[in-house]
């Protein structure tokens, strides 16, 4: 299993324990902080999922998807999740062991997260095909 831009598309299943620990690995050797096991087999999937490990030094742009949901589960460590619609905080979610672990974001809602933890591992559902859309604007600042 061999990352390239911080992705790989798994093959063989099921997805075992040594696939967890390559990605984590994967992820702290990334520059970019994160790394990705997809689960599904294109980004032409009309249901695509992932396995997420992201860092706590990983920063990803705000984005949405116009006219699809997406799920994720917290399966280790913390997340802050935010959700934005005309430059406004709409929410602020904590995802850790006692607070809720699944987050529903609905189409165009633009959003992002940060693993408050050394890394999260997260499950990642949304519709496909993969469409790229986000913002030139990373959130530099938490501590909203």
């Amino acid at each position: 299993m061999t990352f390239k831009n911080n992705a790989v598309f798994i093959k063989n299943f099921p997805v075992r324990c040594c696939h967890f620990k390559k990605l984590i690995k994967a992820a702290h050797r990334s520059s970019k902080g994160h790394a990705r096991l997809c689960i599904h087999p294109s980004t032409r999937s009309p249901v695509q999922q992932m396995l997420l490990c992201v860092t706590n030094k990983a920063r990803f742009y705000y984005h949405r998807h116009k006219k699809s949901f997406k799920s994720y589960i917290l399966l280790h460590g913390e997340i802050l999740f935010l959700q934005e619609k005309k430059n406004k905080v709409l929410k602020k979610r904590y995802l850790f062991k006692k607070n809720p672990i699944i987050i529903h974001i609905d189409p165009s809602i633009w959003h992002t997260y940060l693993s408050l933890s050394s890394y999260s591992l997260l499950l990642e559902t949304k519709e496909g095909p993969f469409k790229k859309s986000h913002v030139k604007w990373k959130p530099l600042d938490f501590n909203l």
